[in-house]
């Protein structure tokens, strides 16, 4: 997950995305809230972790990766990249 985030990270850099990254706890878990925009564009999608606490073992145990590469391979296409 965490290199995950860090490519997506660079990704933002280098084509001038503006990412939004924040967590809520809510409904016995946590929510990774992903919020990514560009020239008035905007696409947003939140991530649930089970687990009622954001600590590693939660955050290992279930895996949100493939998800999240959707979500970013969606955004290369709607938001544009280099």
């Amino acid at each position: 997950m965490n290199e995950i985030l860090r490519s997506l990270i660079k990704w933002a850099e280098e084509n001038e995305v503006i990412p939004d990254i924040h967590f809520t706890s809510e409904c016995g878990g946590i929510w990774l809230n992903l919020i990514l925009r560009k020239h008035g564009k905007r696409m947003q999608h939140a991530f649930y972790v089970p687990g009622g606490v954001l600590c590693l073992s939660n955050w290992d145990m279930f895996p949100v990766e493939e998800e999240l590469n959707l979500f970013i391979e969606d955004a290369k296409s709607e938001l544009g990249q280099r």
